[in-house]
């Protein structure tokens, strides 16, 4: 059984706090397509039905293969730039990655200012992330049905670039939840779909992502979730400098622009179940 927290009225013995998980008929992992509204995704926009950043589907070359670790070096940094700031800001002690891949991130924003990091991810990344960030605690999870909880709960949890690769995020989202203290920050980052793609786009080129969202609906549906949502930023995917984006931003902004060189949107939420628990 497949589920979704929702904030709201709950229904039967499903109860937590003040929201329910509504459940979905079983799915096959990696290979099945929920509705897209579920999602709040717009009706009509074209999911893919399989999930094919998974090792267990992928015929021959793993998903990460030595030409994706190369480029995936260049990607994302600006994202746990945010997430080492708030380790500082906050005197946050402790660090979960869910999605960490091959750790390189990691190794460079994360591992100088935190000494007590947790990654989560398929089997093929994991060997490499133990080299790099040796000081770090690695855990095999199917992200697509992450079962068992940690032994602990962390004070950050980031998923960084992680969400629109799985076919049902449900299972993640409450590993988000079970991982959570009242005081827990979340920074959750995806491609942002008008921006990268194009104002009327309703379906993502890229054969691993099952499917993308605009800000607006990403917001929603972390909402949609159980976090509240506390910050929305938007920065290059690569690590690019920043500043000379900033026009291109502008244009899209005032609609002068179908897209933006500022393509990845990052989230800082918390959790609102765990507050709620907390405080009952």
């Amino acid at each position: 059984m497949d589920c979704v927290w929702v904030a709201g009225k709950a229904d039967g013995d499903m109860e937590k706090s003040s929201g329910s998980l509504v459940c979905f008929a079983t799915m096959t992992p990696m290979q099945s397509t929920l509705p897209s509204e579920m999602f709040c995704l717009p009706t009509g926009y074209r999911q893919r039905d399989i999930a094919w950043t998974h090792d267990q589907i992928r015929q021959g070359e793993p998903y990460w293969a030595e030409w994706r670790i190369s480029e995936s070096a260049k990607y994302q940094h600006y994202v746990y730039m945010w997430a080492a700031s708030l380790i500082r800001r906050h005197d946050l002690r402790s660090v979960l990655d869910v999605g960490c891949g091959v750790g390189t991130k990691l190794a460079k924003w994360i591992s100088p200012v935190c000494g007590d990091i947790t990654g989560l991810d398929q089997a093929g990344a994991l060997d490499i992330a133990r080299r790099r960030v040796p000081n770090a605690t690695f855990l095999e999870r199917d992200l697509e049905s992450p079962l068992g909880g940690l032994p602990t709960k962390f004070d950050l949890i980031i998923c960084v670039d992680v969400i629109e690769h799985l076919m049902n995020p449900a299972p993640v989202m409450e590993l988000l939840h079970r991982s959570s203290h009242s005081g827990t920050y979340l920074l959750i980052s995806t491609p942002e779909r008008r921006r990268e793609r194009g104002r009327l786009c309703m379906e993502s080129s890229k054969p691993e992502h099952v499917r993308e969202w605009a800000d607006d609906e990403f917001a929603a549906y972390l909402t949609k979730c159980g976090f509240r949502v506390l910050r929305q930023r938007f920065v290059p995917k690569a690590d690019a400098p920043i500043m000379p984006g900033r026009s291109g931003e502008r244009a899209f902004r005032a609609g002068a622009a179908d897209r933006s060189p500022w393509a990845c949107q990052a989230i800082l939420c918390v959790p609102e179940r765990a507050r709620e628990m907390d405080h009952a």
